[in-house]
């Protein structure tokens, strides 16, 4: 399973960093690639991806999950 999220805030690498090893932390099995132009984080993977749980989990980072998209 493929998924794209929009993730709003983030503003450098540290950013970057931060959402995929938050990530990463959350789904080990997972790939997880964040792109700070576009300001998204790709997932692929196994999965379960829960929508409430990614909010979570980006929220906790300190940012702020906009909308996921199912690839």
């Amino acid at each position: 399973m493929k998924i794209e999220l929009l993730i709003n805030n983030m503003t450098c690498n540290h950013c970057v960093r931060r959402v995929q090893t938050a990530l990463e932390e959350a789904y080990p099995n997972t790939t997880v690639q964040v792109d700070l132009a576009k300001k998204v984080a790709f997932l692929e993977g196994e999965g379960p991806f829960e929508e409430v749980q990614l909010k979570a989990i980006i929220d906790d980072a300190g940012y702020d999950l906009v909308k996921m998209f199912v690839r």
